[in-house]
């Protein structure tokens, strides 16, 4: 489903697989495994997922600023090693590379991508009134997987006679993503989906919702970030990644994450009681 310019994906969903070799860059950094670094970020290149790759090295770059502990020599290894990355990419897929600053640079014109455009429909239902502020419309009524798949054009096999679309999200999302607006060529593409985590929780469960998943969720991970080594890129990148589709309705992303960031806190929990007593 992955292609570049002068590749032909076999990867059975390429930001699925660009995002979990993503985190096995991390976690094989920590390790010094170098052969195993390279393999994974050659694999994570050849999905050609953009979006996703953008997002990585822009988490990267984040933890550079922020990461007191590391040293000058590595971050500066890191940014060039970055830029070689991208070079590498630009030379084998330079179509993808030119699709994803061409996004960049349409953000903050009036002819922005349909993901800019879902974003501020979200706030603009968020706002329309308290019910909608505080609860959301509810889940499948706004923003979710569920709700395109129960509006009937976003998998085949849903039965006709089960379809059903709430008017918040036939006047909203709906609008962005069906199969009129997909029937133009090239009119798709991550940077036109309204897939997004921040879109569903603010959308579907509103200011609660939005407060559970940053206290109950990534507020787990936060709390006990000084235990963090290799989790602190994942917790940076995975926000971003948060922002490209409905993770928490799919059984891959979200499990491998929080598989390496508990193995993480485990191991490194273990260690400090180790060496205070």
């Amino acid at each position: 489903m992955s292609t570049g310019d002068y590749i032909k994906g076999i990867y059975a969903n390429s930001s699925i697989n660009m995002i979990i070799n993503s985190y096995f860059i991390a976690y094989y950094i920590s390790l010094k495994h170098w052969k195993k670094v390279i393999l994974a970020a050659f694999i994570m290149l050849m999905t050609t997922y953009m979006s996703g790759i953008v997002l990585f090295f822009g988490g990267i770059g984040i933890l550079l600023v922020i990461g007191l502990k590391i040293s000058f020599s590595r971050k500066i290894i890191a940014v060039f090693g970055g830029i070689a990355l991208l070079f590498i990419l630009y030379f084998i897929s330079p179509e993808n590379i030119n699709y994803a600053l061409e996004n960049l640079s349409n953000i903050f014109t009036q002819s922005p991508p349909r993901k800019i455009i879902s974003i501020t429909q979200t706030f603009q239902n968020q706002i329309s009134g308290f019910t909608e502020f505080i609860f959301g419309e509810g889940p499948g009524r706004f923003s979710s997987r569920a709700a395109f798949i129960a509006g009937g054009e976003y998998v085949s096999w849903y039965p006709e006679s089960l379809v059903y679309k709430s008017a918040a999200f036939t006047k909203n999302h709906f609008s962005l993503w069906n199969n009129e607006v997909l029937s133009i060529p090239y009119n798709d593409g991550t940077a036109n989906q309204p897939f997004s985590i921040y879109n569903q929780f603010l959308g579907e469960y509103g200011f609660v919702g939005l407060l559970l998943l940053l206290f109950l969720y990534l507020g787990y991970f936060i709390k006990r970030y000084k235990y963090l080594t290799y989790g602190k890129l994942l917790l940076i990148t995975t926000l971003g990644y948060f922002i490209l589709d409905y993770w928490f309705e799919y059984f891959s992303v979200l499990a491998i994450f929080e598989m390496f960031m508990l193995l993480n806190l485990k191991s490194n929990e273990e260690k400090e009681s180790i060496e205070t007593t």
